[in-house]
């Protein structure tokens, strides 16, 4: 009998401490979102490319005003969430704002024979495939936007595919050597012996074995590389095509970029910025020569989209060599806009290992973190006006690798397009 009567006695007392508690850490949180700052954050209802009401991304046509090219990066390449986000965005710039050229990280010459397939409409999923990497072709997130492509290459107004990247692909090697010996040998010139060289350390270093490549083949790569380039450039006249025009360069970056990679002994970071420098240098070669008179969109990296990356303090992310987007900010200033993709909390798909791997939590603190608690699914914060102590100092932020990593975000990039919670590629393995 006593017991009972000490747990009827009890219970309310415990009922009761379990309520104060409940609304203390109710009003805790509840004070702690409302601390948070967003006045800077602009809403964006979602991220999906199938949303026909754009009115959420009206913002960007006072922002973008008299900006040519906009530079779209993603903290990982498996951020299916973010991929999207692009998705839409892509569409949106395209139908509204009126640009007309996707440029992707890609290789040049393989993105210029996808264009040419999609433009004389003989494109499919095959196709693709064989001249863009495969967690953009097998990835369920970019099937909108290719279709979306498709679609509009027999409109008065198609959205343009290239590529400003040199990394080669295995199966892109028998493509770009056919196009390589086309030319040249419509010119007369013997490349039996560029052919052999071309692609045997080709395919050394698609497998990744760049190491078993003997010291007369790197010398044979970069010094044949360098003498067609150069034979090419001096037998073009006023009629030489584009292709014929991006062949050449193709051969001049190679042996450039191999030349330092095979025997400068610089370091990583030296041969990063070499391939950044180029990139940045065939986005300006093409804005002047191909689209002079079109607004381009780029899809790249954060780590590739980035500027002044020295500020970046990190253990996990090299950080001190000069990006593609510095580069080009120094030749084209003003008519350049970058937004970097970040995330919260979330799940994204690793491209090398093939698995699903849950994301960093970010630190307390730390930019994600703030705007996570304004409660948003999805905003964008437009830093190139944003005058707050809070962008100007330095700030813990996920935009590279979603690591935690200190910098001046404001002085990275001109805006962030924040996910709050980051979905996976989901990938179709040769899916219809």
């Amino acid at each position: 009998m006593d017991r009972k009567i000490a747990i009827l006695l009890i219970t309310p007392i415990v009922l009761l401490m379990i309520v104060i508690l409940y609304f203390n850490n109710y009003k805790y949180n509840k004070s702690e979102k409302s601390d948070t700052d967003t006045r800077y954050l602009v809403p964006i209802n979602t991220v999906s490319p199938l949303e026909s009401d754009d009115r959420d991304l009206f913002f960007l046509d006072s922002i973008l005003k008299n900006k040519e090219i906009v530079l779209l990066g993603e903290q990982q390449h498996g951020d299916g969430s973010t991929f999207e986000a692009k998705s839409r965005l892509i569409k949106y710039l395209h139908q509204k704002l009126n640009y007309n050229v996707l440029i992707f990280e890609a290789n040049e010459l393989d993105c210029y024979i996808l264009w040419d397939s999609i433009y004389n409409q003989q494109a499919n999923i095959k196709i693709y495939r064989n001249h863009l990497y495969d967690f953009w072709t097998e990835a369920e997130q970019m099937k909108f936007l290719f279709k979306y492509i498709d679609k509009n290459v027999i409109t008065e107004s198609p959205l343009i595919i290239a590529g400003c990247d040199l990394q080669i692909r295995n199966d892109c090697f028998p493509i770009i050597s056919n196009v390589i010996d086309k030319y040249i040998i419509e010119s007369n010139v013997k490349i039996e012996e560029l052919s052999k060289v071309y692609l045997r350390t080709c395919t050394f270093i698609a497998n990744g074995e760049e190491y078993k490549l003997d010291e007369n083949t790197k010398k044979d790569f970069v010094k044949l590389t360098k003498e067609y380039a150069d034979k090419l450039i001096n037998r073009m006249n006023d009629s030489a095509s584009v292709l014929d025009y991006l062949v050449q360069r193709y051969l001049n970056q190679l042996s450039l970029y191999y030349y330092h990679k095979f025997f400068d002994d610089m370091g990583s970071n030296d041969a990063h910025m070499i391939r950044d420098s180029i990139m940045a240098n065939n986005i300006i070669w093409f804005k002047i020569n191909m689209f002079k008179n079109k607004k381009i969109i780029v899809w790249a990296a954060n780590s590739h989209v980035i500027r002044n990356a020295s500020l970046i303090n990190s253990k996990e992310e090299t950080t001190t060599y000069k990006r593609m987007g510095e580069y080009l900010f120094e030749k084209l200033d003003s008519l350049v806009y970058s937004i970097c993709m970040t995330s919260y909390q979330g799940v994204t798909f690793n491209i090398y290992t093939h698995r699903l791997e849950k994301v960093n939590e970010c630190i307390d603190g730390g930019l994600e973190y703030k705007i996570h608690l304004s409660g948003l699914d999805f905003c964008f914060i437009d830093l190139s006006k944003n005058n707050s102590k809070e962008f100007l100092n330095n700030e813990y932020s996920k935009i590279l690798g979603h690591h935690n990593l200190e910098t001046k975000l404001k002085f990275n990039t001109d805006a962030i397009f924040y996910i709050d919670k980051m979905k996976p590629l989901i990938i179709e393995k040769n899916g219809q």
